[in-house]
């Protein structure tokens, strides 16, 4: 097999390293047994056209080499999500509202039925402020206090304004007492004083 940088690595090989070695021939016990199954055989003989050959794995073991991603998809948006909080105080919730955002421009743009309704929605709003300040005007013209409330669009009628009622007693006594005279013994509780 050639040798390629482009080629890509196999994904099973096997691969055996023959290895020699070479010894002095046979042990005695070995010569022993050979002459005991055949009587004619002697050791000299033996040493020079016998031989021994052993053939067997040197490591019983098998190397695996797996090829893994150095960083997954997980690891680079937790590295991006970290280095955004700590250095520009970003979290996941700041990144949605820019996208939001981001998403809304593009569909201003590119939609003219929404730039339609936004300027329709800006002019009716327009309107209502005019109308609101007439309002204003008419109640301070007829010397009525006034109070500036934004109206809000909904289905259910505005809530009635709060008054505070004030006892006809109390109006006289408030505003009686200064030009009063006499001794606050005088005086009774809820009496009138003019």
């Amino acid at each position: 097999m050639p040798q390629c940088q482009e080629c890509k690595i196999e994904c099973n090989s096997l691969v055996y390293h023959a290895y020699n070695s070479y010894g002095h021939g046979f042990s005695h016990g070995a010569l022993k047994w050979l002459t005991r199954k055949n009587s004619a055989w002697t050791k000299a003989h033996m040493r020079s056209n016998f031989l021994t050959l052993n053939v067997f794995f040197r490591d019983m073991a098998h190397t695996e080499y797996r090829q893994v991603q150095a960083t997954s998809l997980t690891e680079i948006l937790s590295d991006i999500g970290g280095n955004m909080g700590m250095f520009l105080g970003m979290s996941l919730i700041t990144v949605t509202e820019i996208s939001l955002f981001m998403s809304k421009i593009g569909w201003i743009a590119f939609s003219k039925k929404r730039r339609d309704y936004l300027y329709n929605k800006k002019k009716r709003e327009q309107i209502e402020l005019k109308i609101d300040l007439r309002d204003v005007k008419k109640q301070m013209d007829r010397g009525l206090p006034i109070s500036i409330k934004r109206r809000g669009r909904s289905s259910t009628a505005p809530p009635a304004p709060r008054t505070v009622r004030i006892p006809p007693w109390r109006a006289k006594l408030s505003t009686c007492v200064p030009f009063y005279t006499t001794n606050s013994s005088d005086l009774r509780v809820g009496g009138n004083i003019l």
